[in-house]
């Protein structure tokens, strides 16, 4: 078992780094307030991400968040936390700092809109929460939210902290320097490896 394995919470893959394309995608899902402009001018982008099976303490809190697994065991449910390194660190506010995170908002809707069509084509399904609001992009729900900041505490181990009524994550290479996502799938991991790895620009 690899360091990783022991260090992380039902660790299927990773930590992976790898470089992604900003693809054409439809934008419907899209948040009002972005200026989706700002994809235009995005090129290609990195991003660190591991995949976990469900522990069995998320289980509760995943069929309220995804009200269409409510009857799912969800023992075959994986799921992925994306990071993206940001250029300032993401617990100060300025003009440049909102249109980074609106910028990395916009590549992990990218990213995502291409992996759930790609596991969907599939037959598998497969959603993201939105960074910004914590709640699913693509299935129904009653606006209950994910916390990726517990997720990525309970799943990594990273440290987290309180800065004002928000908590953030410290990543262990990047500090507050990053920009977490989530990703959910059902689907046997090795076609969800096989479906990222096919997002994947050669490196």
């Amino acid at each position: 078992m690899s360091i990783a394995a022991k260090k992380y919470t039902n660790l299927i893959a990773g930590p992976c780094y790898s470089t992604f394309a900003v693809e054409r995608t439809q934008d419907s899902k899209l948040p009002t307030f972005i200026d989706k402009d700002l994809l235009a001018t995005s090129k290609a982008y990195n991003v660190e991400y591991t995949i976990h099976s469900c522990p069995k303490s998320f289980k509760r809190e995943i069929k309220v968040v995804f009200h269409s697994l409510k009857n799912n065991s969800l023992d075959d449910l994986y799921i992925i936390p994306i990071f993206q390194k940001t250029k300032y660190p993401m617990v100060e506010w300025s003009e440049e700092i909102k249109i980074e995170k609106d910028v990395l908002l916009l590549k992990f809707y990218n990213w995502g809109q291409t992996f759930v069509s790609k596991l969907n084509k599939l037959g598998y399904w497969a959603d993201i929460v939105c960074p910004a609001s914590g709640v699913p992009v693509f299935s129904s729900n009653n606006s209950t939210i994910y916390s990726e900041v517990e997720g990525c505490r309970s799943l990594l181990k990273y440290s987290t902290f309180n800065v004002g009524s928000c908590s953030v994550i410290s990543h262990p290479l990047w500090d507050m320097n990053n920009y977490p996502a989530t990703a959910f799938a059902i689907a046997p991991p090795e076609i969800i490896i096989g479906v990222i790895d096919d997002m994947k620009i050669d490196e």
